[in-house]
């Protein structure tokens, strides 16, 4: 029983033992960590350094001042330094991580309206009947001055010519009368060509027509039909009267199915064989119409507002006056520019954040000490840490403090390195005695 007490002991005293040993293991490596390994890293660094200090080429090119007595206990002392840089290695980093903003490029799409000119059809649908016999040379000369404007614009433009009476049947017109005439040209329906349009207007004579009514509206119909395709379609109706209605072409003396596609009452602006409005909008033409201020009705302006165009009066004593008033107003308001748009990619500058991880060395920064010697003494100056040294290849001169050193028989200067960590190293550079040749 004794024996096996004995026996417990021991093995308890041997785990505490083992412990123990572990235990001062942690401590030595633990100091290790903190005392023995950074004071090796130290010495590894501070040997590089001193390697690097001592591959510098320095020398001093002239010395400035009293050495007996320097003035204002200055020297000025010029330096030169030769080739290559001084690299110092240093072993232990610190990181943290930063994030900045950057600038990138990327490709964007941009949309670009483009303008264009565009061009212009004008059919002219004129009133030849003699109730226009007054007015008739002053529409001639006021469509010529309207075209010859219209030349000297940046438009692209076609003109046409639709002349009509009255219907060739009583009590309408007369047998040499005409619904509408289209004047054709060497291009066809219409013409750029200014002295060809003018010789068919001047072929216009006031003459005919029976009642008041006339055949505006076939005049339409048939101008519509003469082959419009610019950018904007215009048929400008100048007239002294109002349309006639159905009942002139269901005379009996002539069958309504023959002349119903040709003749068109105002009944039929909006419905029956042919819709006049429907007509006009599919094919792009707007109707603006010029009528005598006493021949103001509905039918007209309906087909005119209709169509994207407008309705217009004038007074037959002011016709000179009036009507180029309103050409002018139609052509101001007439827009032939067209807009398309082109997309196309270019670069653009946008800012984007950027997270990464920084390593720094210790803090390391040079600067020069200059000792100044006499026969019993000794001075050290050195540079303040604000003021470059000395770059690869350059001679600089720098004034120092003797602090009252006389006599002066020697210099030395050190390149010294300052730790962040208070520790300092210096290596001899360069010495100077007045012996020395420059």
């Amino acid at each position: 029983m004794k024996n096996k007490r004995e026996e417990s002991k021991k093995s308890q005293g041997n785990v505490i033992a083992v412990i123990l040993i572990i235990l001062l293991c942690l401590v030595a490596i633990v100091i290790l960590w903190k005392v023995v390994f950074p004071i090796a890293e130290n010495t590894q660094q501070e040997s590089e350094i001193r390697q690097e200090l001592s591959k510098t080429q320095m020398g001093v090119s002239d010395v400035l001042g009293d050495l007996s007595s320097p003035e204002n206990g200055q020297l000025e002392i010029t330096l030169s330094r030769g080739v290559g840089e001084m690299k110092f290695v240093n072993q232990t980093m610190k990181t943290h991580t930063v994030t900045r903003t950057v600038q990138k490029t990327r490709q964007v799409p941009v949309t670009k309206t483009i303008t264009k000119n565009g061009s212009i059809d004008i059919v002219f649908a004129i009133d030849s009947t003699g109730s226009m016999a007054t007015d008739i040379l002053a529409v001639k000369k006021i469509i010529q001055n309207f075209t010859l404007n219209l030349s000297q614009s940046n438009i692209t433009y076609r003109l046409g010519l639709v002349e009509f009476k009255d219907y060739p049947v009583s009590p309408c017109g007369g047998p040499t009368d005409f619904g509408s005439k289209i004047y054709h040209y060497t291009q066809g329906n219409f013409t750029n060509n200014l002295t060809e349009f003018n010789d068919t207007l001047n072929q216009l004579i006031a003459i005919g027509g029976a009642d008041e009514p006339e055949s505006d509206l076939t005049a339409v119909d048939n101008a519509s039909d003469l082959g419009f395709n610019a950018t904007k379609n215009i048929i400008i109706l100048l007239t002294d009267s109002k349309p006639h209605a159905k009942d002139c072409y269901t005379s009996s003396s002539f069958t309504t199915n023959t002349w119903v596609s040709c003749y068109l009452g105002p009944e039929y602006i909006l419905s029956g064989p042919v819709n006049m409005v429907d007509k006009l909008i599919s094919k792009n033409i707007s109707l603006y119409y010029l009528n005598y201020h006493t021949c103001f009705n509905d039918t007209d302006i309906k087909l005119a507002n209709l169509t994207g165009g407008e309705y217009f009066t004038y007074n037959a004593a002011t016709a000179a006056v009036d009507i180029p008033k309103i050409l002018m107003n139609i052509s101001s308001n007439i827009n032939v520019t067209t807009y398309d748009t082109e997309t196309y990619f270019e670069d653009e500058l946008y800012n984007d954040t950027v997270t990464e991880v920084v390593y720094e060395p210790d803090q390391i920064w040079q600067s020069l000490r200059f000792i100044i010697y006499n026969d019993t003494s000794y001075f050290s100056y050195d540079l303040p840490k604000n003021m470059t040294i000395l770059s690869p290849d350059e001679l600089k001169t720098y004034t120092i403090q003797t602090s009252g050193i006389t006599n002066i028989n020697k210099i030395e200067i050190y390149l010294v390195v300052n730790k962040d960590d208070g520790k300092e190293i210096s290596e001899l550079v360069a010495t100077w005695t007045p012996d020395s040749s420059f």
